[in-house]
């Protein structure tokens, strides 16, 4: 049984949302904050936003998480947008524009209070984000986990499309009517998207996180919560909304990221198999083995016209190049995977010292 808050977002939290605490925490920060945003905006308190306080009140119960863990701060903008300033579990800032509280029904505001307390609850703001397409896809994956913290906090699919939908269009309510069904419709697989089709965005389409939410409200976790039932494993919920994000968002990254790591591979034993000299008639019978015929006459082919040391030279080159693009696409994924791809290949081949003259000479 779920005991508080924290317990409750690792419970619902979409798999490909990876628990990785880069940063350390810091105490300091949040107070400074608290202060700047007390001279800038208006803090919601029972006495001066009573309606928003009392939606924050049913939030924090609804999730079983300590209110005074939580400062709920109103700016005055004409932008529809809401965050979460955080630095460790002992307490996080939510700031709401003036047009979002304006724009939302008060329930669809809990929707998104709990969806920002939802990044503080799961520690996001400790997670690495360094503009690098993996990166993108894991601040895409951490959406999708604070979205389902955003209707645990609701209680109610519909309400959260309906935020959804309002948040899409910007339309007030005289203006909107709810269908969801409809709604979702709009998403379709009847064509494929092009390949860089919002792959640098931080965040899903809303289309694609109502449809994510839809699926979720028939998670096992969900339904335990809201009706005391079971319902379907989250896991093959996470994998039916890992194929939707792979289709519209995500596959097109994925494959650049599948392709450099495997350069990384072919390279590494390509150099192995040629730190001794040339590329022998043995040597290249274990470069057919793994890789075929095609690549090892694409390999002769190339260092046909060269010197023994020119060969060697085009070969290093070619071993950083795919090295530096692993590491630009997915500087995490290189960071823990390039030793143990040259460790792997040192095994494989029986060579010594591989990894530390790699590492020496790139």
């Amino acid at each position: 049984m779920v005991k508080d808050a924290f317990e409750l977002a690792q419970y619902v939290r979409y798999e490909d949302d990876t628990e990785s605490l880069d940063i350390p925490t810091n105490d300091s920060f949040l107070n400074q904050a608290k202060l700047e945003f007390s001279l800038m905006s208006l803090k919601a308190s029972s006495d001066l936003t009573p309606i928003i306080y009392e939606a924050f009140e049913k939030v924090a119960n609804r999730l079983n998480l300590d209110s005074d863990l939580v400062e709920i701060y109103i700016l005055s903008s004409s932008d529809v947008q809401a965050s979460c300033l955080s630095f460790n579990t002992e307490g996080c800032i939510i700031t709401l524009s003036s047009s979002l509280v304006n724009l939302l029904k008060i329930n669809e505001l809990e929707f998104i209070i709990g969806h920002e307390l939802g990044h503080f609850l799961l520690q996001h703001h400790r997670k690495h984000k360094d503009g690098s397409p993996e990166s993108l896809i894991s601040q895409r994956a951490m959406e999708i986990s604070v979205d389902r913290i955003g209707m645990c906090a609701c209680r109610d699919l519909n309400v959260a499309i309906k935020a959804i939908m309002r948040l899409l269009s910007g339309l007030e309510e005289k203006f909107l009517r709810f269908d969801a069904q409809s709604f979702l419709e709009q998403l379709s697989h009847d064509y494929s998207p092009e390949q860089n089709t919002h792959n640098l965005s931080t965040h899903p389409s809303l289309l694609l996180r109502a449809k994510s939410l839809a699926r979720f409200a028939n998670s096992k976790p969900y339904q335990e919560l809201i009706n005391n039932v079971g319902g379907t494993e989250l896991r093959d919920i996470d994998n039916l909304i890992r194929k939707d994000l792979d289709f519209f968002m995500d596959s097109h990254t994925k494959s650049q990221i599948k392709d450099s790591k495997e350069s990384v591979e072919f390279w590494v034993f390509v150099y192995a198999l040629t730190r001794s000299g040339n590329l022998s008639k043995e040597s290249q019978k274990e470069l057919v083995n793994k890789y075929g015929e095609i690549k090892k006459d694409k390999l002769i082919t190339m260092l046909k016209s060269t010197s023994k040391e020119q060969a060697k030279e085009l070969i290093l080159d070619k071993l950083s190049e795919s090295i530096e693009n692993f590491k630009n696409l997915a500087p995490n994924q290189a960071k823990k995977e390039i030793n143990l791809i040259i460790n792997a290949i040192k095994k494989q081949l029986s060579q010594s010292n591989l990894l530390m003259e790699i590492q020496r000479i790139i």
